[in-house]
Formats: structure tokens, sequence, C-alpha cells
């Protein structure tokens, strides 16, 4: 009886994986994760709870009824599958936290041009105060790099205009969505590598629940047979 639940239940959470998982991947595909809206990124974790729950399901009752077969038969056969089951989920594991602390060491894309040079903003002054006679030249190359400051760094600062004044940059609304695009996918790429570590170390409480669950599913049987 516990063996054929076993079964059903490892049928019915592998379903559900590839179900959620094909829904993920075909919802995606119709959205831009950088600029999803509050409503699509509900869909997208009710789609994403599906497949983790069916993942997860399948993990665990691979060990306990791999681990619950082999200690009721003792077949080297059931053996091999505990290895495979225990292995797999280590495997996911090391894969997991291992990505997570690679996204989390991903360069910054934002703050590089200061962070780079403490002196930049000092130079750039210097280029303002600069006699070069060449005003449309010095005009077009101040913009080009206050532009540049505001996309990377936030920071707004002067521009020479033609006429040879100096001016306050006013942002162009192309700045402005560059800028929220560079935010939104450094905070998603954050948002990832903590999502990825998560997963790991619950991966890692799964698989050791299973593992004592499964030891101890023999025990709860014989119990409840000579009860």
């Amino acid at each position: 009886m516990i063996k054929i639940s076993f079964g059903k239940v490892i049928c019915v959470s592998l379903a559900l994986y590839f179900v959620g998982f094909a829904a993920v991947k075909y919802y995606l595909a119709d959205i831009n994760m950088l600029n999803i809206t509050p409503e699509q990124s509900e869909t997208l974790w009710q789609l994403g709870i599906a497949r983790d729950i069916g993942f997860w399901g399948f993990c665990f009752f691979a060990v306990v009824s791999s681990i619950y077969n082999f200690l009721c038969t003792r077949k080297k056969t059931y053996l091999i599958y505990v290895v495979l089951a225990i292995c797999g989920n280590i495997a996911f594991i090391g894969f997991t936290l291992d990505y997570s602390n690679e996204l989390a060491d991903t360069p910054p894309m934002t703050g590089l041009l200061l962070q780079r040079d403490d002196d930049f903003l000092a130079k750039y002054r210097k280029l303002l105060s600069s006699d070069q006679k060449d005003l449309e030249q010095r005009s077009k190359m101040t913009k080009r790099l206050a532009s540049t400051f505001f996309q990377d760094s936030g920071v707004i600062v002067e521009v020479i205009e033609e006429s040879g004044e100096v001016v306050t940059y006013v942002p162009s609304p192309e700045d402005y969505e560059m800028r929220q695009l560079m935010l939104q996918a450094e905070a998603l790429i954050k948002y990832e590598a903590e999502a990825l570590k998560s997963a790991g170390t619950s991966q890692v409480l799964l698989l050791l629940s299973a593992i004592v669950i499964g030891l101890l599913s023999v025990w709860l049987k014989n119990k409840h047979k000579y009860n």
C-alpha cells in the first residue's frame, strides 16, 4: 500500500513539475522581466510555485520511497536507487549554491565610472573650464558625458552649450529609461542570487528530512502492522 502510494505521488509530482515548467516557459516568452508588471509578477509566482511543488515532491518522495523499498527488500537494485536519488539532490544543491555565488559576484551595472576613478568628476570640471576654442565639440562631448554620468550613477552635472554658457544638464527620457533598466537589471540579478541560495538551502533541509522519514518509514509500517 505504501509502495503504491509512493509511486503515485512521484508520478503526480513529475506531472505537476513538467506542466508548471512548460507554463512558466510559455508565460516568460510574452513578458519582459525588466518591465514586468505586478499582475505579471503575481501570475509568474503562482506558476513557479506549482512547478516547484512538483519538483520538491519528486525529490522528496524519490528519496523516501527508495530508502523504504531497500529496507523492506534489502535488494541491491533499490540501494542503487537510494544512491541515485540522494546524489541527484546533492547535485542540484551544489549547482544552485554555486550559481547563486556566481550571480552574487556579478559586477554592478551602475556606479562604475566613479568607482573606477574617484577624480573623474574633478577631471570633468577641468574640461568645463578648459579654454579650448571649439565650443561645438566641447558641447557635444560634455552632453555625451553628462548623459553617461546620469545613466551610470544618477549624477547630474553641468554642460557647455554651443554658445559657451555653462548650464545644468537635463536628462532626456532615454537617460531615465536606460538608468531605470540598469537598476532593474541589478535588482533582478540580486533577487535571482538570493532565490537560488534559498532554494539550495531548502533543498538541503528537504533531503535531510526525506532521509529521516525514509529510515523511519519501515518502523512506522511495522508498528502499524503489529498494532
